[in-house]
């Protein structure tokens, strides 16, 4: 189990794929006990393998990374739609509305 600090948290988000093949980033600052730093935290302790690929076309594929205040990579990953439930709570707490922008 990786123990993460108490200090901020980085949130990389990079979204490709869908119908247009598109590529949207966000970059987020979590602070401690904001949603998005929960949400961050919770992801790195669920330790989920990276989604099987999805075999439609329009799918999304999402990488996600969290640094730590040190610049230490705590979390690497890509997954694809549909996602498992704390990565969408991530998406959700760093502002994505599930449409093609992101929010904040």
């Amino acid at each position: 189990m990786t123990i993460l600090p108490k200090g901020p948290l980085t949130v990389n988000v990079r979204r490709s794929g869908g119908l247009t093949g598109q590529v949207f980033e966000s970059r987020r600052i979590a602070e401690p006990g904001s949603p998005a730093h929960d949400a961050a935290v919770a992801l790195v302790h669920a330790g989920l393998e990276p989604g099987a690929t999805s075999r439609a076309r329009d799918a999304y594929s999402y990488v996600v990374t969290i640094v730590d205040d040190e610049g230490n990579e705590v979390l690497h990953t890509r997954f694809r739609d549909p996602v498992p439930e704390p990565v969408a709570a991530l998406l959700d707490a760093v502002g994505h509305d599930g449409s093609d922008r992101w929010t904040g």
